[in-house]
């Protein structure tokens, strides 16, 4: 199993395989880096993971809830949000590259 290339934050959803379990990566990069294969880069400010039956697709809905202001669902969005508090700036900025146990 390998990472997905890194996608847009707001293209998440356009990924495969989101309703499996699996591992994620989210990084903030000031420049665009959509379709770049993965790599540990110093950018990355989240590695998480999830073994819900729901998969991925819900974890990150609830990281994108939490770091919304919308609902506290998940505890690495909130310190997450605390560092970038403004939601509309951060998701310019914001990538996710997954991997997911199928």
């Amino acid at each position: 199993m390998k990472f997905s290339n890194w996608i847009k934050w707001s293209d998440r959803n356009k990924l495969e395989d989101l309703k499996y379990p699996g591992v994620y990566a989210i990084s903030y990069n000031g420049h665009d880096v959509s379709n770049n294969s993965f790599d540990w880069i110093k950018e990355i400010i989240y590695v998480g993971m999830t073994n819900s039956k729901k998969g991925l697709e819900r974890r990150l809905k609830q990281f994108d809830n939490t770091i919304l202001g919308k609902k506290d669902q998940h505890g690495g969005a909130k310190r997450v949000r605390y560092k970038y508090n403004n939601y509309d700036k951060l998701i310019k900025c914001l990538y996710v590259a997954v991997v997911n146990g199928k």
